[in-house]
C-alpha cells in the first residue's frame, strides 16, 4: 500500500481525504468478563446441538470459554453443558425460546 503526501493528509478544494490502513478493530470496544460460570441448557433439539446455538443464544450476556465432555461427545442430549465468561451472570435468562426454522430441502428431480 503506498500514501503519498508523505502520510498527511489531502486537501482539495472542497474535500479533505485521510488515508489509514483498514483494520477490523475500528469500532470495537472492550469489556471486563471476570466470572466464569457453569451453563446448562435444556430441551435443546439434537439436531441443533451444535456451538453455534449456543453462541447464538448467550451472544447478549457471555462469551462461550468451552463446551463440556459430556456435550462434545453428546452422551446426554438432555442438558447442553457449556462454561463461559461474563460480566453479570444474574443478568443471564433462566428461560429463553429457542425457533428453530426447518431448512427447505432442494427439489428432487
Amino acid at each position: 500500500m503506498r500514501i503519498y503526501n508523505e502520510g498527511r493528509p489531502f486537501q482539495l478544494t472542497q474535500v479533505t481525504l485521510h488515508c489509514r490502513r483498514w483494520s477490523s478493530f475500528r469500532i470495537a470496544s472492550t469489556v471486563i468478563l471476570p466470572h466464569l460460570v457453569n451453563v446448562e441448557l435444556q430441551g435443546v433439539p439434537a439436531h441443533v446441538w451444535e456451538l453455534d446455538m449456543a453462541e447464538h443464544l448467550l451472544d447478549e450476556w457471555c462469551w462461550i470459554r468451552t463446551l463440556h465432555p459430556d456435550t462434545v461427545d453428546c452422551r446426554d442430549y438432555s442438558t447442553f453443558r457449556l462454561s463461559a465468561w461474563c460480566s453479570q451472570p444474574e443478568k443471564i435468562p433462566a428461560a429463553m425460546e429457542l425457533v428453530v426454522v426447518k431448512r427447505s430441502s432442494p427439489l428432487l428431480r
